[in-house]
């Protein structure tokens, strides 16, 4: 990778590659190639579509270039009881 437009081409061919891929369909994936290496960065639902987009990025990227896989792994808890809501007539003032 020689040029800014060697570098922002691969990035944005690794992007779409993330979006179209049935392996992970991520359209929220932030792309950069500096310096010999191509940063993943963003969110996921779950480890496999992770790893699923390091694969994506290393199928595309050129042998000699590291894979910096920065994606966090979003994780949910599930929700606690409902808080209760008055109706509106049942309100004190």
């Amino acid at each position: 990778m020689n040029t800014s437009a060697e570098t922002l081409y691969l990035a944005g061919h690794i992007s779409d590659a993330l979006a179209r891929d049935e392996r992970t369909h991520m359209l929220d994936v932030h792309v950069r190639v500096s310096g010999g290496s191509v940063f993943l960065t963003g969110l996921t639902t779950c480890e496999s579509r992770r790893a699923a987009a390091e694969a994506v990025a290393r199928e595309l990227a050129p042998p000699h270039m590291l894979i910096v896989n920065d994606l966090y792994v979003e994780t949910y808890s599930p929700p606690g009881e409902a808080e209760p809501i008055p109706h509106p007539q049942q309100r004190t003032r």
